[in-house]
């Protein structure tokens, strides 16, 4: 009889496992340098309970708030390694930008399909808000600190991905700048090595910000979004 094998799929994509520490606290965050760890990619593959595969990218950085402009925008230097999604080498930036924090709102947007309308979802896309850009690399550390503002997208967030027929359960949280979800679905794909894999697909993310609307938690990091894949092959 040919054996069961298991394919664990674990992985971590986006800007993960952030730590802020200011090296000053103030209501007006002006002049404040916050210092950073990420890892903006992580994957271990595990067959047969073996690591076939393990990759990780790791960076740090700090982010300095030079100013906030009359129509509320943050100006700040954004210093230490940077990371371009499609590619595996972080490199060293030292990048001057601002940022719109107030129309910065925390939710998320979950896309599957389901070609064969079996509630197994064959493809997925997840965007995350305030998402990480290589060419705006503060664009995700500032948001609106009045979090009855992040309510609408939120809620939206949640309803429209109750209504996508592979998702099984959904459980989400919000608090005083606190954001977490956990979205369990059916997936199937073709494997290249392992040919047709089913199983769950559990999508975790949370995010913790401060009064100031600065990322960041009270244990030293925040999770921002892990995909963890448990795949079995189909005999």
């Amino acid at each position: 009889m040919t054996s069961r094998k298991t394919l664990i799929v674990v992985v971590a994509i986006g800007l993960l496992l952030l730590g802020a520490t200011p090296r000053f606290v103030s209501a007006d965050i002006t002049g404040n340098v916050y210092e950073f760890s990420a890892v903006w990619f992580d994957q271990v593959y595990q067959v047969d309970n073996m690591i076939v595969l393990d990759e990780t990218v790791v960076g740090n950085f700090q982010i300095k708030v030079n100013n906030i402009t009359p129509s509320d925008s943050y100006e700040y230097t954004y210093t230490g390694l940077n990371y371009h999604p499609f590619g595996f080498a972080p490199y060293y930036d030292e990048h001057n930008g601002s940022i719109a924090f107030q129309d910065n709102k925390v939710y998320f947007d979950l896309d599957t399909t389901d070609a064969d309308a079996n509630n197994l979802t064959e493809d997925y896309d997840l965007d995350l808000f305030p998402y990480f850009s290589e060419h705006q690399p503060g664009n995700m550390f500032f948001v609106n600190p009045v979090w009855s503002t992040h309510n609408v997208d939120w809620t939206t967030a949640v309803d429209e991905t109750e209504t996508q027929p592979s998702v099984t359960s959904i459980t989400e949280s919000t608090g005083e700048g606190s954001f977490s979800v956990q979205i369990v679905m059916g997936i199937e794909f073709d494997h290249a090595d392992y040919n047709y894999m089913n199983g769950t697909l559990t999508i975790t993310f949370s995010a913790a910000y401060d009064t100031d609307g600065v990322i960041g938690c009270a244990e030293g990091y925040c999770q921002c979004a892990i995909h963890d894949n448990n795949l079995q092959r189909s005999l």
